[in-house]
Formats: C-alpha cells, structure tokens, sequence
C-alpha cells in the first residue's frame, strides 16, 4: 500500500533529521506527508469496514434544487451522485470512515518518532 510506503520513507527522513541533529549538523527542515486513504476509490479492510458498519450518520449532501447551487448541481450531475442509492452512499461512507483508521495509525507512527526521536518539541505538525 502506497500510504504505508510514504509513511515509512517519512520515518526514515526524521530518522536522518535526528542522526543529523546528534552529528552537529542541526539544520531546519520540513516534511509534506500525503496520503491516498480516505479518498476514492473506497476500498477498505474488510475487518475495518465490519467495524464502523451500522455506525455511520453523517448528513447526506443535499441534492441541489435546480437553479439553487450551480456548481454543486452540476458535480452531482457529472459525478453520477444523483443515481447512486442511499445504501450505495452508506457503503461508500461506511468504507471511507474504514480507510481512515490506517491512516490515524501512520500519523501516530510519526508523531511518536518525532517524540522519539527528541524532536517533536521543536516541531510544527500542520
């Protein structure tokens, strides 16, 4: 999985940041960190998405009244959104909710390591 190539390409960065920083070659630095998951296409761990099924409520987006939300009106048209079913909706949501516990687990890889690593106190995470 992608996420988790990135996430460890991330640590061994930090780890080169810290080896740097106790060699007396301290030196600011900045890490972007991007992941695919929760995005399309909704694919979750099967354990996972058992988990938050039944456990999803969000509202619904709206469907827009015509004539009342141009942009919005146009993307559901374009995106197929007005056809798919609220059971559809509910997978596609249940799944997303799925995909985002692996990613909350890879930020809190890199969160410990900065802590770890004596690097978190002097460290903005946006």
């Amino acid at each position: 999985m992608i996420d988790r190539e990135v996430t460890d390409a991330s640590l061994a960065f930090l780890d080169k940041v810290a080896a740097d920083h106790t060699a007396g070659r301290a030196e600011p630095f900045a890490l972007s960190v991007g992941y695919m998951f929760p995005h399309h296409p909704y694919v979750a761990d099967p354990d996972l998405y058992a988990y938050d099924e039944g456990q999803v409520g969000p509202p619904r987006l709206p469907r827009a009244e015509a004539g009342q939300h141009g942009y919005l009106e146009h993307w559901r048209a374009q995106t197929g959104l007005n056809d798919i079913t609220p059971a559809d909706e509910m997978r596609a949501r249940t799944a997303c909710y799925a995909m985002c516990e692996p990613v909350d687990r890879m930020v809190g890889e890199l969160l410990d390591r900065l802590d770890t690593l004596g690097l978190a106190e002097n460290t903005l995470v946006v």
